[in-house]
């Protein structure tokens, strides 16, 4: 029976297109993460050249006006020498990204350090915070070692998937899903083979588990095509695997220290995706065995899963659709402070996805035995 309803699915020819249409869309998000490097790059080359402009201009001001000591004078000079490193290494073909970790750190504890004594030599926009956040993001880079990513990492072997999945990936890749199996179930009442499947020497309870299967690995295999697509597209690009150990951001887990690396990252990533598919399994199974219509399977799918996302979450934004999502959608999170309930938040959402698993399996057992 599992090998009849397979091979009923493939003859379809709606699963290859699916296929054609997933790796399109991953390589329209890689052009996209080509293109957000550059302008990350461009911008940011431009900020520099606005911050040197300014701490010049007002070093030039308070020297006329003599409220600039010898050794502010220096340091300010020193500044401004580290700033035109940083714009002369990021301007280069192929920056030394090892070197801007330690350009960085030496440039914001230099800022730091000249602030605190002078303030009225200052760049604008830049509260004390920012500037402390920026310090502890590259001296947590320098101490593990590792490379400044941050105009480069959308576009690595598994830096890419942290782009995707924070830039409606997600959302795009179950929306696909769910016209890969919206219909398995529901195509046989209204073609009126249930009555025929019916006199299978098969229990309905068994003939309906193997539906679900189906749907499953239909799933599966679209995200099997998925992670295939997104370390593949990078690496016929000749693009490098960044260490799975690179340090994306810290949280507060019980009160502990959590360093988010990349690693960490792409686990909670497919984790939430496998626990989502599911989701998606057992509501498709639902509505398909209460309601035996496709359109409407459709429609309420359709509606609940960004829905349940968003709620979730609690942000009201389809962006948000992971909990990781929030270090994700940056190249590399301003450790601006810690967040107490991260953590936590992370937990809760993972119950109440286990829990509508749960109770929609619960509710499919009641419908099977009803059908």
């Amino acid at each position: 029976m599992r090998r009849f309803e397979w091979t009923r699915y493939l003859k379809n020819g709606r699963w290859l297109l699916l296929v054609f249409v997933l790796l399109g869309l991953i390589f329209g998000f890689y052009l996209s993460a080509q293109q957000h490097d550059k302008q990350a790059k461009q911008q940011e080359i431009s900020q520099l050249i606005s911050w040197q402009t300014q701490l010049r201009n007002q070093a030039r001001l308070l020297q006329k006006q003599k409220q600039l000591s010898l050794s502010e004078q220096t340091n300010s000079e020193n500044l401004l020498q580290h700033l035109d490193t940083l714009v002369t290494n990021l301007s280069s073909a192929n920056p030394d990204e090892q070197g801007l970790t330690q350009q960085y750190l030496v440039f914001w504890q230099s800022y730091q350090s000249l602030t605190r004594h002078n303030k009225k030599l200052r760049i604008a926009g830049l509260s004390a915070a920012t500037v402390a956040a920026s310090v502890r993001k590259y001296h947590l880079l320098a101490q593990k070692n590792a490379p400044c990513l941050d105009f480069s990492l959308a576009t690595t072997m598994n830096g890419f998937s942290n782009y995707f999945f924070s830039n409606y990936g997600a959302l795009l890749f179950l929306i696909l899903g769910i016209f890969a199996i919206f219909d398995l179930i529901t195509r046989d009442f209204e073609r009126d083979n249930i009555r025929f499947l019916y006199t299978l020497p098969i229990s309905r309870q068994r003939f309906f588990r193997i539906k679900q299967q189906l749907q499953v690995r239909v799933l599966l295999g679209l995200l099997l095509v998925l992670c295939l697509g997104l370390i593949g597209f990078p690496a016929v690009m000749g693009q490098p695997l960044v260490m799975f150990g690179y340090p994306l951001g810290e949280t507060r887990l019980f009160g502990q220290t959590l360093s988010v690396t990349l690693g960490l990252n792409l686990v909670s990533l497919l984790l939430l995706l496998i626990l989502w598919i599911c989701v998606l399994n057992q509501l498709v199974t639902w509505l398909a065995l209460r309601f035996k219509q496709s359109s409407i399977v459709f429609g309420g799918v359709i509606f609940a899963v960004p829905l349940m996302s968003s709620l979730f979450i609690g942000t009201g934004t389809f962006q948000q659709f992971f909990p990781w999502a929030s270090l994700a959608n940056r190249h590399l999170i301003a450790l601006s402070g810690y967040e107490p309930l991260w953590g936590m938040q992370q937990l809760v959402i993972l119950l109440t996805l286990l829990m509508v698993i749960v109770g929609l399996r619960w509710r499919t057992h009641l419908v099977i035995k009803k059908a």
